[in-house]
C-alpha cells in the first residue's frame, strides 16, 4: 500500500477481520487516518500498540455493546501537531509594550489540543409497541491548547458532563430532554491567535470565548 501511495500511507481502512490483520492496517495509514473495525472473522480482536496511534496521530472510534440495548461509544484522537520549517521569527507586542521576535519551530499548532476523548454510555428500552426510549451521558475530556502561532497563550483543560433522554413515539413524534456542561464546568474554546503575545496577561490572563454555563432544553418534534 505504502507503493501504492506513493509512500504516503492510505486514509481509512475498513477492516473486518481484526487479530493479526488490524495491527498491519494501522501500519499503511497515513498521518491523520482512520481505521474502522467491522468485525472479527479472523478469530478475535487485536493487541493495537498505543505508539501506533502516536505516531500517526490517528482518530479512534469505537462502540462496545456489553449486553442487547448497552452501548458504550469512545471517540478520541491523538496529534501532537507542531510548527516547522518556518524562517525567521514571529514579531509582536509583549504585555510590557516591547517588541519582541519569537521562533515558532516546534511550537504546538494553535488551538489543537494533543489529546482529546469522548466518552458515551447509552441504554435503549422498548417498554411497548408504541416505541423506544434512549438514555445517554457523555464525559469529554479536551487536553490543553494555546490560542497563539507561539505556544505561549495556554488555553487551558476542561472536561464536560452532558446527558439526555429521547422518546419515539409512533412513527411521527419524538420527545426529547437534554443537557449539557451539567456540572457547569468552566472551559475556553479560544482566544484571538491574530494577536501574537498581545493578550496574554499576568498571570497567565488572556482575553478568550468561555463555553455557556449549565443549559438544558425540552423539544418536541413532529415527523411528517
Amino acid at each position: 500500500m505504502k507503493a501504492l501511495s506513493d509512500g504516503r500511507g492510505v486514509d481509512i481502512v475498513y477492516d473486518p477481520i481484526g487479530a493479526g490483520v488490524t495491527e498491519e492496517s494501522l501500519r499503511t495509514l497515513a498521518w491523520g487516518g482512520r481505521l474502522l473495525v467491522l468485525g472479527f472473522l479472523g478469530g478475535g480482536p487485536a493487541n493495537i500498540r498505543s505508539n501506533y496511534l502516536l505516531i500517526k496521530g490517528i482518530d479512534v472510534v469505537g462502540t462496545l455493546t456489553p449486553f442487547k440495548g448497552f452501548n458504550i461509544r469512545v471517540v478520541g484522537d491523538y496529534e501532537d501537531g507542531k510548527f516547522q520549517d518556518y524562517i525567521g521569527c514571529l514579531k509582536y507586542i509583549d504585555i510590557n509594550g516591547n517588541p519582541q521576535c519569537a521562533q515558532i519551530n516546534g511550537s504546538p499548532l494553535e488551538r489543537q489540543p494533543k489529546f482529546q476523548v469522548r466518552v458515551t454510555p447509552s441504554y435503549t428500552v422498548v417498554p411497548g409497541p408504541w416505541g423506544d426510549v434512549t438514555g445517554w451521558v457523555t464525559y469529554e475530556h479536551v487536553g490543553q491548547r494555546y490560542e497563539d502561532l507561539t505556544g505561549l497563550q495556554p488555553l487551558g483543560t476542561y472536561y464536560m458532563l452532558s446527558a439526555g433522554i429521547v422518546a419515539n413515539v409512533g412513527n411521527n413524534w419524538q420527545f426529547r430532554v437534554q443537557g449539557t456542561n451539567l456540572t457547569n464546568q468552566i472551559g475556553l474554546t479560544e482566544g484571538n491567535a491574530r494577536v501574537t503575545g498581545g493578550e496574554s496577561g499576568v498571570g497567565g490572563v488572556l482575553l478568550a470565548r468561555p463555553y455557556e454555563g449549565r443549559e438544558v432544553n425540552v423539544t418536541a418534534k413532529y415527523k411528517f
